[in-house]
């Protein structure tokens, strides 16, 4: 096969269930072989299928540290818990997902960054005492779609949690991205990880403002929905667009708050990912989740974590 040029070098190649992803630089290839193309073999020399799946690839932090550094992390070691094939398909979706958000956030930015520096340098039109407010098309739309796929990403974490954690598939498990769960199941574990604990019990708060925000759009009641408001003016001056859930999530700005969630979860999913994969691979050599120096971090493929072996 050959890939366009302008996209870059390929970085990785990781297989799924039914297809091959190809991450070049700035581009991601699905491939699918003819068997998965036609697993009955009906038509005699079956072609093989490309497609661009997605306009970013290994340079693209949620792709590098979410799949490639994950599935370089994972293969070739024997688990006690958790299925690879299965630990695979969660953590693809939770990188599908958060390019979603992402995909939203890089959406309504410009347009936001735009209309702060309009209102900043006053060049805002004033006609008859009626100002024109500056606004961002379809922000409800895009702040909805963004909040639906950042609880699916937390999900894809949380089903990470479960194969790594409950071997047994009952209570308690993460479901609904409600990772209360997760604390109580490790509380029973022995010996404990104090250290997750520790880590979840810090984080909880970021997880359920994002849930809950999406939870008063999928499911509104009177006098408990999630606002999403546009810019607005007030006595004190043009207030930025903002979000909030009445007296269950304060009031925060919008687009500030979309980019902490795109930092957080990918911080979020190594977390879960590495403690559960140091927790649960089967082998006695001494392994630590090791930091790639600054200096050689690749733009190209930005990989931030690898296993390695603990030297005394």
């Amino acid at each position: 096969m050959e890939f366009p040029p302008e996209n870059g070098a390929i970085k990785s190649m990781v297989g799924f269930d039914e297809y091959m992803e190809i991450y070049a630089v700035r581009a991601t290839y699905r491939v699918k072989s003819p068997a998965n193309l036609d697993p009955q073999r009906t038509v005699p020399n079956m072609p093989w299928s490309n497609s661009t799946n997605a306009s970013v690839g290994a340079s693209n932090p949620i792709v590098a540290r979410i799949v490639i550094q994950s599935v370089e992390a994972l293969d070739n070691w024997p688990l006690r818990n958790g299925d690879p094939k299965t630990l695979k398909r969660h953590l693809h979706a939770c990188k599908e997902e958060a390019l979603i958000c992402e995909a939203a956030y890089n959406r309504l930015k410009p347009h936001y960054d735009a209309a702060v520096q309009r209102v900043n340098e006053g060049k805002l039109t004033v006609q008859r005492n009626v100002i024109d407010c500056p606004t961002l098309l379809n922000i409800r739309d895009e702040a909805a779609a963004f909040l639906a796929a950042a609880k699916r990403a937390l999900q894809s974490i949380g089903e990470i949690f479960n194969q790594f954690y409950v071997p047994d598939h009952q209570q308690p498990l993460v479901t609904n991205a409600n990772f209360k769960f997760a604390i109580t199941r490790l509380e029973t574990l022995q010996p404990p990880n104090p250290q997750f604990l520790d880590y979840l019990r810090k984080v909880m708060p970021i997880i359920k403002r994002f849930v809950d925000l999406r939870n008063g759009i999928e499911h509104p009641h009177p006098h408990d929905v999630t606002v999403i408001q546009d810019f607005l003016i007030t006595p004190n001056g043009i207030a930025a667009p903002y979000w909030d859930r009445g007296t269950r999530v304060s009031s925060g700005p919008l687009i500030e708050e979309m980019r902490v969630f795109l930092d957080f979860v990918v911080v979020f999913f190594e977390y879960v990912f590495f403690f559960g994969l140091l927790d649960n691979i089967a082998t006695n050599l001494p392994l630590e989740m090791k930091p790639v120096p600054d200096p050689e971090i690749d733009p190209d493929c930005p990989i931030h974590y690898r296993l390695a072996l603990i030297l005394a």
